[in-house]
């Protein structure tokens, strides 16, 4: 699988719906032309602007949306429209390098625009992407931000067809304010190993929305032939949720993480794991075509204070995989 076709797939799952998250060649000689005009854009930060995001960006809020916070960023369930920021381990000219129209169109995804100017003196991409859903056709814009030897990304999505969502949605990306010499090296310093990764086939790849993400060549997004994902993210338990409550709550979790999949739920399963008690649910990822399905873990812990979550997605080799994600669940540690 190509790195493209990773990074692709954890815009849909992360934006969704990280992970990581998920979720993932070279430019079109021939670009359509841009919606946006704009070759350099210099934002001032005003009153109205709203930290959103682990990486430091800051942006206006469309007045028309009822934003509320998610895994991976935040989102409008209403409207069906979502929002969020990423830092990758990726230089920005490797980023745009994985992009070419032949493995855009393997992916199922068509590129509508492209332009590239300078965006408060950081050098930068706005993409205009669409994606064909189950149901509906998905647009999405994708800010890519030149950040040395890594990258920020700002990806959105909404229904192709209300225009009116596209805008307010390009408008909150307009307004993306930041400065320029705010290091964030210190994000890797926010993560702690909490489960053991020695001599599993699994590396610290990075940080997305506060959430530690592992892949098996430490690369965000993999380059892995499997496309094996492993995810760790904690919230609030708001909602108090209870033991009577643990599993309809983690089904429901896991059809939100790639809602335009066929899931076939396999096993279901109560779990202790250092002291904290949840749910592991197992899910083929049923394709439409021969190849072999996809594997979906999740598990969920819960105490009076928190919900932690595990993610795990994998493309192919399900039963290594499995394993491989069953026990990095087991080695976890909340103090480590």
């Amino acid at each position: 699988m190509t790195r493209t076709k990773i990074f692709f797939k954890n815009l849909i799952i992360f934006g969704i719906s990280f992970f990581i998250i998920l979720i993932s060649s070279d430019l079109f000689v021939v670009f359509a032309q841009t919606d946006v005009d704009v070759k350099e854009i210099a934002t001032a930060r005003t009153e109205k602007h709203v930290s959103f995001f682990t990486p430091p960006i800051l942006m206006i809020p469309a007045p028309d949306f009822n934003f509320e916070k998610t895994d991976f960023g935040y989102a409008d369930k209403n409207k069906k429209i979502t929002i969020e920021a990423t830092q990758l381990h990726l230089p920005y000219k490797t980023l745009l390098d994985e992009f070419n129209v032949n493995t855009l169109k393997k992916v199922g995804l068509e590129l509508k625009s492209k332009t590239d100017f300078l965006w408060n003196k950081t050098s930068a991409t706005l993409l205009k992407v669409f994606q064909a859903g189950e149901y509906s056709v998905i647009g999405k814009w994708v800010l890519l931000l030149d950040k040395g030897e890594k990258s920020w990304m700002i990806s959105s999505s909404y229904d192709s067809k209300n225009q009116d969502h596209a805008a307010a949605l390009l408008e909150m990306i307009k307004s993306a304010y930041w400065e320029e010499n705010e290091q964030r090296e210190q994000l890797d310093e926010f993560h702690t190993v909490k489960i053991d990764i020695d001599k599993r086939d699994i590396k610290f790849a990075g940080i997305s929305q506060g959430a530690s993400v592992y892949t098996k060549d430490g690369n965000l997004p993999t380059k892995s032939s499997d496309g094996a994902l492993f995810v760790i993210s904690k919230s609030k338990n708001i909602h108090n949720i209870t033991s009577n409550r643990y599993l309809p709550y983690a089904k429901e979790k896991i059809k939100s993480i790639e809602p335009d999949k066929k899931l076939n739920i396999v096993t279901e399963n109560s779990v202790t794991i250092d002291g904290l008690q949840g749910i592991e649910i197992v899910a083929d990822v049923k394709k439409d075509n021969s190849e072999e399905d996809g594997l979906l873990f999740l598990t969920m812990l819960f105490d009076n204070k928190n919900i932690h979550t595990f993610v795990g997605i994998a493309k192919k080799d399900v039963a290594n995989n499995l394993e491989l994600f069953h026990s990095l669940c087991l080695s976890y540690k909340q103090d480590a």
